[in-house]
């Protein structure tokens, strides 16, 4: 359960193993306290669901059955499949509500503009072993994304094509935006298979900032809101959200 003010405008979307696609808004009872009720269930996968992302009314999903299933959130229902890819699909991105980006075992990036879902870039990005994560950058005009091939690629969104390609000496497993957009992160599997770390890039030095070492094996990384609710001269009030589980 989570204690908040006001959650009736989200909703908690999520795939699972057993193929499934589905959904849970926030209920608020009278003690203030927000518990979770299903909103939406939906069966389209062959296999596991390996990602989902959403743009406006749009929501996709990615699974193990090498498709993409789209979805309209506001209508509730189903609004068709993309089959490009040839291999599990890892990871699932809008850009706004304008596109789509998706990223596959099979090493593949393909833009999708969103409403006629055509394909309207396919990028061969991380062919030794696939693509596992895509970040976009708040401003739309460019994407990262990391693969198993141990490289990091910056695209250019505006001009559709990559910018640059950075080794990082390392496989990379997830990536996050700050929501500013001046720095992002990096989960890496060290060699070896044994060791994760989470570096933390400066967009303006173009480096390293900070990296964190974590004691066991993160799942996923993202960076969280700050919400100042006041300010006294120069001394800030910040309120903190710390969710366990």
């Amino acid at each position: 359960m989570l204690q908040c003010e006001n959650y009736s405008d989200l909703e908690i979307i999520l795939g699972s193993y057993e193929e499934f696609v589905i959904g849970y808004k926030p209920l608020k009872a009278e003690d203030g306290m927000v518990t979770l009720s299903q909103s939406f269930a939906n069966h389209s996968h062959r296999a596991s669901v390996r990602c989902v992302a959403s743009g406006g009314r749009f929501m996709a999903s990615g699974g193990a059955d090498d498709n993409i299933q789209l979805y309209d959130m506001k209508l509730r229902k189903e609004m068709g499949v993309l089959m490009h890819h040839e291999k599990t699909v890892t990871c699932v991105a809008f850009v706004g509500t304008s596109h789509l980006i998706s990223g596959s075992e099979d090493g593949d990036v393909v833009i999708w503009r969103s409403g006629n879902w055509q394909c309207e870039k396919i990028w061969t990005a991380h062919k030794d072993g696939g693509v596992t994560s895509i970040a976009v950058h708040p401003s739309g005009k460019l994407c990262l994304t990391v693969g198993r091939d141990q490289t990091l690629k910056t695209w250019n969104l505006v001009k559709g094509r990559s910018a640059y390609t950075t080794n990082l000496h390392a496989q990379g497993e997830d990536l996050s935006f700050s929501e500013s957009g001046e720095h992002y992160a990096v989960l890496k599997l060290m060699k070896g298979g044994a060791q994760f770390s989470v570096d933390v890039y400066s967009i303006v030095v173009a480096g390293v900032v900070y990296s964190v070492v974590p004691e066991s094996r993160p799942s996923s990384i993202t960076f969280l809101k700050v919400c100042h609710i006041g300010k006294q001269g120069d001394e800030k009030y910040t309120l903190k959200f710390q969710f366990t589980g």
